[in-house]
């Protein structure tokens, strides 16, 4: 199968044809028909890997995201930790959890990141979408995406709610992302080596990719949106912890939250 033009936006898969029909019912076996017509390929964890909106998602990721782009409602409290897959989001959800949580832990024993992974205190909406369709909505007012900042929904733009992106080394990220499949990937789905996740990757045709219009997206957003917006790059964080950890804290409690 050829791969198509990573530059087509494939929201024209949608506009004004059948998918469009299909899409607004929001129901699965919909879905499963908007699935169908989308151009795919090969995929990294799973069989296959979709083109919408002009990135690639596994089958399930884009389930959720199309129930979140149907019924997802945030609110003005909400934040919203956005990376690319394995870019620091476990150290970073445990640093905004203890952020936005200061106030409530008055001793460091109480810190529920002692008994409970940041993951499960942290939780990532596609994930969550998928397992509760009619209400996508978690209850937690943290919480994390791999969605790409044009595909988000709606209302994590027009509610003013705060977002987080955090970006790292692409270099490091492929690396990390081909071990992660290595390990996790079924039985039925044949390996990629790293040299074919290179490839897929410098095209584009990775989980969420392409990864530089992944980050590219998030930073228009922080030049625009900087009181919304806050974008760090996980090596300066590294770098100086402290620093940047209180630089967070400040923007994170801006007044207009």
């Amino acid at each position: 199968m050829e791969i198509p033009s990573l530059t087509q936006n494939s929201s024209s898969y949608i506009e004004g044809g059948d998918e469009q029909t299909l899409f607004n019912k929001g129901k699965e076996d919909d879905i499963d028909q908007i699935l169908s017509v989308l151009p795919r390929e090969r995929g990294w964890l799973s069989e296959h890997i979709h083109l919408y909106q002009g990135f690639w998602y596994s089958t399930g990721v884009l389930k959720g995201l199309l129930i979140l782009q149907q019924h997802f409602r945030a609110q003005p409290s909400d934040i919203l930790l956005a990376t690319y897959p394995k870019s620091g989001r476990t150290w970073l959800k445990a640093l905004l959890f203890t952020i936005t949580n200061s106030t409530c832990i008055s001793h460091p024993d109480q810190n529920p990141l002692l008994t409970a992974n940041p993951h499960k205190l942290v939780p990532m909406l596609e994930s969550y979408a998928a397992a509760n369709p009619v209400n996508p909505k978690p209850p937690n007012s943290l919480m994390h995406t791999h969605i790409p900042y044009t595909s988000l929904p709606e209302s994590t733009k027009s509610s003013g709610c705060h977002i987080v992106y955090v970006y790292r080394d692409p270099k490091d990220v492929l690396v990390s992302c081909w071990h992660f499949v290595s390990k996790l990937k079924p039985e039925t789905v044949p390996p990629i080596s790293l040299a074919e996740a290179f490839e897929k990757f410098s095209k584009g045709v990775s989980p969420y990719g392409p990864y530089w219009n992944h980050v590219l997206g998030y930073w228009k957003a922080s030049i625009e949106w900087p009181e919304r917006v806050f974008f760090i790059r996980y090596e300066d964080l590294k770098k100086d912890v402290v620093v940047k950890s209180r630089l967070l804290y400040c923007w994170s409690w801006f007044p207009s939250r």
